[in-house]
Formats: structure tokens, sequence, C-alpha cells
């Protein structure tokens, strides 16, 4: 389903691909992730998918060491090619290097406590006191040959990063930084609200190691966002999920992040000045549903918004979770709209305001009407530049497209369900990821 494009090696790209049980049992029930190497997009064989971590038995500290399902979701990878080079053509110390991480919620074993909503049916993780998570902390090594995962580690939320509690991953896969790896990440100080900002991986010892993070929105993140602040967008700054980060033409980073369903679901990017040290908010608009948006970078280095339009359909009043749409009054629900329709939005020059929109997936227009008479799912965009067989660089988006509920409710997978990747095209000349 998820579908995360990254590079392996000068002529190899490759993906992190979630596996979704069809049937549930519950909303969201993810088990765990595969790796798939390709040296052309149109020729991605999964018969060749490399296991990196599945759902496992085990118990729930939080709720009395009570038996769980420990249900493994897919993250981001940071990974050096083999074959890289640094600027100055030196051989990079760490290529054919990488790590990946996933974050593992528990499950209850039984039905003893199932949702019957409008909105979703089924288990459910466990929740307040009882909620349990941790993060699976991965080692990846690449020789040509084969793609092995050569480490794993069981970190607390409050471990993998001293002084951070890490809540929500990226988006979109790691960039590199010198000999270092940069991914966005959410997370903040135990007690206090939670925002987004840039985790820095360094490889000590032989490990990929995270070894800071920088909160760029959110509590500490607000005096990078006075103006905007003062002019009533307070509320829109508070929460920050599933970010997402890109560097400019420029050499400085760009990042964004989705919202809460109180913030109305703005597009929001923040831009740095001084290689990072300080950041602003550039852009605030409106116009996306409530889903994942991320942050990307065509090949000529065009920063672009993907994200799924607001709209709603209230011709469907007999589905299971149109409530989840339309509010009691019968108007559309600000903090809803469907996902049926991908859009991507191209930064501007100056990066203080988006271009005109490009369609890339409208499923209804596509396909037609689900099967099952609800809504599709076009969502979870991500985007990276690789180099691929034919010596070219290529912008590679992965995202999902399911009924909505094959989600919520179970239903039969469509002809159309699964792993997508398509290519960005873009007019400039490509900006090589990597040197090799």
């Amino acid at each position: 389903m998820l579908t995360y494009p990254f590079q392996v090696a000068s002529t190899v790209g490759a993906i992190t691909c979630n596996i979704k049980p069809s049937f549930g049992p519950g909303q969201d029930f993810e088990n765990g992730t595969d790796i798939i190497l390709f040296r052309n997009r149109l020729e991605v064989d999964t018969i060749h998918a490399i296991p990196v971590t599945r759902n496992e038995e085990g118990k729930n500290p939080n709720a009395g060491d009570k038996p769980a399902l420990l249900v493994k979701y897919p993250d981001p990878v940071g990974f050096v090619p083999l074959g890289a080079k640094r600027p100055d053509g030196t051989p990079h110390p760490h290529a054919g290097t990488g790590f990946g991480t996933a974050r593992a919620s528990a499950w209850p074993l039984d039905d003893a406590a199932l949702v019957e909503t409008p909105e979703r049916r089924g288990r459910k993780t466990f929740e307040g006191k009882q909620y349990y998570m941790y993060w699976e902390l991965l080692q990846f090594k690449y020789d040509g040959r084969n793609f092995q995962v050569s480490g794993r580690e069981k970190l607390a939320s409050d471990e993998l990063i001293p002084g951070w509690v890490m809540s929500c991953p990226a988006l979109t896969n790691a960039i590199p930084d010198g000999d270092d790896l940069l991914t966005a990440m959410s997370g903040g100080r135990r007690g206090r609200p939670h925002g987004a900002g840039v985790v820095r991986w360094k490889r000590v010892a032989n490990s990929w190691r995270p070894v800071s993070f920088q909160l760029v929105t959110g509590e500490e993140g607000a005096s990078a966002t006075t103006e905007l602040t003062e002019k009533g967008h307070a509320q829109q700054l508070e929460g920050a999920i599933e970010p997402s980060l890109v560097r400019d033409l420029d050499g400085e980073l760009l990042l964004s992040a989705r919202g809460r369903r109180n913030t109305g679901h703005p597009i929001r990017v923040w831009k740095s000045s001084n290689q990072g040290q300080k950041w602003k908010l550039v852009i605030f608009c409106g116009g996306i549903s409530s889903a994942p948006v991320s942050l990307n970078r065509a090949a000529d280095g065009t920063p672009y918004i993907a994200a799924n339009r607001y709209q709603y359909q209230t011709h469907l009043k007999g589905m299971p979770s149109i409530p989840y749409f339309i509010g009691p009054d019968g108007k559309p629900r600000p903090d809803g709209g469907t996902r049926e329709t991908l859009v991507l939005w191209p930064l501007n020059e100056a990066r203080n305001a988006l271009q005109i929109p490009v369609i890339a997936r409208d499923c209804l227009a596509e396909f037609g009407p689900p099967p099952h008479g609800t809504l599709w799912s076009v969502d979870h965009p991500s985007a990276m530049t690789v180099q691929l067989a034919d010596g070219r660089w290529h912008n590679l988006i992965g995202y999902r497209i399911f009924e909505k509920e094959e989600n919520t409710h179970f239903v039969d997978p469509t002809p159309y369900t699964g792993a997508y990747l398509e290519e960005v095209i873009s007019a400039g000349e490509a900006l090589p990821m990597w040197n090799f």
C-alpha cells in the first residue's frame, strides 16, 4: 500500500511497501514492511520483495502485561547509495548502508472492546493509559547483490533521541547532508505540545543513530512564526504530524507537516535560513482534505506539495461513514473532505505561494464509482528522485489507492486497490540527488 522511493545504488532504486491485510480486524491495521529493488520503474517485481519487519505477539506493559499484537507501521528509510561520492569526488564513507524505523503499536488479541460507529468498526489500539508504542530501529546494507537487514533494536519513544519523546514519523525518505542524513519527524519534550522538526542521523560505530532533533513547528517554533500567529493563526500552528523535508535550490531546507483535524487542514511550508538554524513559516493556505500532505522535490529541483484537494460527495447518503463528511446540520464538515483526487501544487520561485495545481489522479473520473458505492481513497503521496538503469534521474511518487470502506468496514478489495508508483515530469534539467 504505502510506497516510499529511495536510491540504493547508481542505477538501482527501491521502494518500501507496507502490507495491509484485507478484512480487518480494525481501521489502519497493518502487517509490517517489505523493500523492493528495481532498475526500471515499469518493472517492479514484488516476487523479489525483501521482508523487513512483521507484526508479532508480545505483552503490553501499560495494560498489566496483557497479551497483545504489536502492529508494525511503515516508516521512512535513510540510505547512502552504493558507489556514492562526496562533492569532492572522494568515496562516501557510508556508501551501501542505511537505516529504517518501524513504529509498533499494541492491539488487543480479542474482540472484548470493539468499535461500532459510522466512521469505523472493529478493533483498535489500546488507548488512554494502556496505549503502548515503541520504535524499531533497523540497520540496512547493500553490497551490489544483496540488500539485507543487518541490525534490529527496540527503543521506547523517549529513547530514540535523548531528551525528546518522538511520536510520529515522516511521510518522505531521508535526504543527504554532508556525511549525515536528515529526516523529518514529530516529537516534543515530555509533557509539552509536540510539533514537527528535523532529525540528524550519523553513522557511529557501524550503526546509524539519530543524534539530534530540531523542533521547527509547535511550542518552540512559535518565535519563527510570530507574524502569522499575530494574524490569528495560533490554533492552526498547533499540531504537526507526518512531516516531510526537502532541500531547496538555494541549499536551504523546506519542511511541511499535516495539521490535526481542529486546524482546518491548511497547507503549511516552513523555510530555513542559515543552513537550517532558523525557520520561518512562508506558506499558509487552505484547500486540502483531512489527509496526509507531503512536500517533495521534482527532478529539476522544483519543490511541490502533494495532497488531496478538499471536496465532498453529498449524494452518497447511504455510505456507512457519511457522517464523517457531512455534519448533523447537513452541511460539509470543515475538518473532513474526501481523498478521491490527488493534486500536485508546485511552489513559486519566491517560495511564498503555490502555483497552478496539476491533477495527478482523479479516481472517480478514471475508475468510475467504487464497486461498493462508497468513496475512493488515493493518499499518502511520497516522492524521491532516483537514477535508474537508463542513466536518467526520475522523480518517482508512490501512493496507495483503495475504496475507503476497505479500511474502515472491511469490504472486498477493488481491482484498482494497491500501491502505485508513477513519474513526475519537470521542465528543467535534472539535478542529481547523489554524486556517483
